[in-house]
């Protein structure tokens, strides 16, 4: 599977997330990161890394598109908002 595009072309294989052609990092180590700022309760960070992913996607793809791609949760966290996560 693949994300994004040029020049913000990720890949994985199911194991592996690779970042172009130089850099990858095992999707575990990803996994595990994302689940510990969210743990441990660093939601600005997680929700400054998602408003940044975003600005990187709005120059890449139709900004409709990516309104209808995120759900409301995500939504939530990226407006500083902290939503119940059960």
């Amino acid at each position: 599977m693949s994300y994004g595009r040029v020049p913000y072309y990720i890949r994985s294989d199911g194991d592996t997330l690779y970042f172009g052609i130089e850099t990858s990092v095992p999707e575990e180590q990803i996994n595990a990161f994302l689940f510990k700022i969210l743990l441990v309760g660093r939601r600005d960070e997680l929700a400054r890394r998602l408003r940044d992913g975003q600005q990187a996607w709005v120059g890449q793809a139709d900004q409709a598109w990516i309104d209808r791609q995120v759900d409301d949760l995500l939504r939530q966290l990226m407006k500083g908002e902290s939503p119940c996560l059960t």
